[in-house]
């Protein structure tokens, strides 16, 4: 924003009692006015390469100075607008900054909406592959579980028929419990001694 604006032609306009000089000075002011325009369309005011926005204000510090333009020529208004320069009146102004406040808090809130819709994607990502990771743990856990169960009743099973099957012979041959426990104590005794001489 620019506010340094070209007054001086403008108050001899009304302080000037002879109308051939009162009619210079008004048409000095608006040369004035349009080459302050001139002026700011050459400076860095405008240059979104270093985030400035689209457009220059240029402050008219009086509302009566700015209808002064306004009513004389209207012109400059509108080759100020063609050349991104807005000309603004004290009341103007606080219009215009509403509007470009306005404008950043939507631009922010847009830039954080697409923060967030793309944490969000991450976030789905990671859920996919812990859901999957989930799943691969639920089928192990079927598979731990159904394996227990095959051991804990069908393998048991198995294990207990020659079980059965031998305890039968010994009560047949009239081999008691006791008798049966010395023997095996007696061949693992030996076991380890052949195996110590061997060593």
């Amino acid at each position: 924003m620019d506010v340094k604006f070209p007054l001086a032609n403008y108050l001899k306009y009304f302080e000037e009692e002879n109308e051939t000089l009162k009619d210079g000075y008004k048409k000095q002011f608006l040369k004035d006015a349009k080459q302050r325009i001139k002026e700011v369309t050459t400076r860095d005011y405008i240059n979104p390469a270093e985030k400035t926005l689209d457009y220059a204000l240029v402050f008219v510090p009086s509302e009566q100075v700015y209808c002064f333009i306004h009513e004389n020529d209207k012109d400059i208004m509108e080759d100020a607008l063609k050349n991104k320069v807005v000309l603004c009146s004290p009341l103007t102004l606080f219009a215009m900054l509403a509007v470009i406040r306005q404008a950043v808090d939507n631009f922010k809130l847009q830039k954080t909406s697409a923060e967030m819709l793309s944490l969000f994607g991450a976030f789905y990502k990671q859920w996919k592959d812990y859901n999957k990771c989930m799943e691969n743990m639920g089928k192990k856990i079927d598979q731990a579980q159904e394996e227990y169960k095959t051991l804990s009743t069908t393998r048991s099973k198995m294990l207990e028929r020659p079980l059965k099957q031998i305890d039968d012979l010994r009560r047949q041959t009239g081999i008691t419990e006791a008798t049966l426990i010395e023997d095996i104590d007696g061949v693992e005794t030996k076991s380890v001694g052949i195996v110590e001489k061997t060593s």
